[in-house]
């Protein structure tokens, strides 16, 4: 898993080769594979702190994830 961040009205951005090559390549039988692409708009500046029993720390941060399965060579 790894996580690239663009600044606001970016339109593009670029997944370093050093990550890519440490990403397993997808298998023939593609239901043993788990390649998955998100792509999302998450605001951290105003993080929702919430309590429950058992965490010491927990808050919502909303988001918009859109994501697709992928083939990873």
């Amino acid at each position: 898993m790894f996580l690239c961040v663009a600044p606001p009205g970016a339109s593009s951005f670029t997944v370093p080769a050093d990550v890519l090559a440490n990403v397993p390549a997808t298998r023939r039988r593609l239901i043993q594979s788990k390649g998955v692409v998100y792509v999302g708009q998450w605001n951290l500046k105003t993080p929702a702190k919430i309590t429950a029993a058992g965490l010491d720390f927990s808050a919502v941060v909303p988001m918009f994830v859109a994501g697709t399965t992928v083939t990873y060579q």
